[in-house]
């Protein structure tokens, strides 16, 4: 990654939704995250895997998907400072229109 976005030596397809199911322990694969854009999404092609691998593409196609990951692990206890640029004044309900997987060492 370079700041997010692939560049020419980024791994293929299928070595990063490999990747992904190992570090998720099964819990995410290709399939489940291909299902939810299918329901949520028109013409979705039938299989996520890109068969032309022969480089760096820009996203030009009608129809393309970007996928990405990233994780950040914060060891227990370990001190987290919090600074906000207002005060805290209430609660806010989050949620992701995706499956989030958080894990707690």
């Amino acid at each position: 990654f370079n700041g997010g976005v692939p560049d020419s030596s980024t791994w293929r397809t299928a070595d990063g939704l490999n990747f992904i199911s190992r570090m998720t322990e099964g819990e995410v694969s290709a399939e489940s995250i291909w299902t939810q854009l299918k329901q949520g999404v028109p013409g979705v092609s039938d299989s996520p895997v890109i068969t032309d691998e022969s480089g760096y593409q820009d996203l030009v196609g009608e129809g393309w998907f970007y996928s990405g990951a990233y994780a950040l692990g914060i060891s227990s206890g370990a001190v987290l400072n919090l600074h906000f640029s207002k005060p805290v004044t209430g609660q806010s309900v989050w949620r992701a229109g995706m499956t989030v997987i958080i894990r707690y060492a």
